[in-house]
């Protein structure tokens, strides 16, 4: 997954694209704690809006046969 880790202002709202590639085409995509944003997720691409709450998330995207990759969000 591209970008590996981001770190967000939490005073304010940010869009971030992240990217998913190798393994089995058929990604699904979810975070770890749904308070720190929303995630718009459709095959290897997902767009994270933050929301204004600090701490870290972890974003994660699991391929079609199981295998998982993960991103960490931070906003502070």
């Amino acid at each position: 997954v591209s970008p590996s880790s981001v770190y967000l202002d939490a005073t304010k709202v940010s869009i971030v694209e992240f990217t998913a590639s190798g393994g089995d085409s058929n990604y699904t995509w979810s975070l770890s704690d749904s308070s720190f944003g929303t995630l718009h997720a459709a095959n290897q691409t997902a767009l994270y809006e933050s929301a204004t709450n600090m701490g870290t998330a972890t974003l994660t995207v699991t391929d079609g046969s199981g295998s998982s990759a993960a991103a960490t969000i931070t906003q502070q």
